[in-house]
């Protein structure tokens, strides 16, 4: 799931128009409505293509966060939290550890990164 999650962000990507700034979940309001033009009214059969893949984020339960120009997420491996950092092509800018994850009930990740200015 969380792939899929991440592959849908790197599609929005690819639509033409001013890409979303905020990085609050849910949205800019914050109710899950986003207010981007272009977007497909019906998926095709089978969904969208995947375009870009990474396979390496580990566990957890993350979500994509769009920000000038880059994709940021987390993830688990071994019981060590990271944080990623993509282009919008796909390609890996870096993985950071920053420490322990929790991992009793749910294994891996729960949070999702948050830009603000020039820190996540």
């Amino acid at each position: 799931m969380k792939y899929l999650i991440f592959l849908v962000a790197l599609a929005g990507l690819n639509v033409s128009g001013p890409s979303q700034q905020s990085t609050r979940w849910r949205g800019p309001a914050g109710n899950g409505i986003y207010p981007e033009n272009g977007l497909l009214k019906q998926w095709p059969t089978g969904g969208p293509a995947v375009l870009r893949s990474y396979g390496e984020l580990g566990q957890g339960h993350s979500s994509a966060v769009v920000r000038e120009g880059f994709v940021y997420t987390t993830g688990m491996t071994d019981e060590t939290g990271y944080l990623f950092k993509f282009t919008v092509d796909g390609r890996l800018v870096y993985r950071k550890p920053y420490g322990p994850e929790f991992t009793q009930s749910w294994y891996g990740t729960r949070g999702s990164p948050v830009v603000v200015g020039d820190r996540i």
